[in-house]
């Protein structure tokens, strides 16, 4: 959809598929910033600073984007109090999980991060016990900060410590309370 560097117009909305944003080292590797689904808006911040892209976005399903003039837009928080207060809540939420993920991955082990992505499974789609991952092994790489030989190592010993059970896409929370230590780095696997 674009990449990093391009000039920014304006701004999109998800109205269906999926999207991810992501940054590539200059080695190649991919950091998953966030995957957007559910009629949210991406590419938002080049609109407010002027500046290009800081990120790449890329349809991870055939995905249908509106795209939303910087200017108008910009034109249209100056007409109203009310919506822009709305548009400093959205972003600033946002700002707080960025934060949140850039220190999850430089404070905290893979196997902490694995297990708040698990426990963020839970507390998003309301499962109970058992819950479906909703990206790839690769994406779910990206996303947490680490190499596919990592996160499979991590997943094997989550399963053989008996905290989890996973097959395919599923995965089946086995000890809840344990899951919750991992996360916050108060045990090691």
């Amino acid at each position: 959809i674009f990449m990093q560097g391009d000039t920014a117009k304006g701004f999109y909305a998800l109205i269906s598929g999926e999207i991810k944003i992501y940054k590539l080292s200059t080695e190649g590797k991919e950091q998953i910033i966030k995957i957007i689904r559910n009629s949210n808006i991406f590419g938002e911040v080049p609109v407010f600073i002027s500046k290009p892209h800081p990120v790449n976005a890329a349809a991870l399903k055939d995905a249908k984007t509106l795209f939303f003039s910087g200017q108008d837009f910009i034109d249209l928080l100056k007409q109203n109090a009310g919506f822009s207060v709305e548009i400093l809540k959205f972003l600033s939420t946002r700002l707080l999980k960025i934060t949140s993920l850039v220190e999850s991955i430089s404070l905290t082990d893979v196997p902490a991060r694995v297990a708040n992505y698990i426990i963020g499974l839970d507390n998003n789609s309301s499962c109970t016990e058992k819950c479906f991952l909703n990206v790839s092994r690769s994406q779910l790489t990206g996303i947490i900060g680490t190499v596919p030989e990592t996160l499979s190592r991590t997943i094997r010993k989550m399963r053989d410590n008996n905290i989890i059970d996973i097959d395919g896409q599923k995965i089946t929370i086995l000890d809840r309370d344990t899951l919750v230590l991992l996360s916050k780095n108060e045990i090691k696997l």
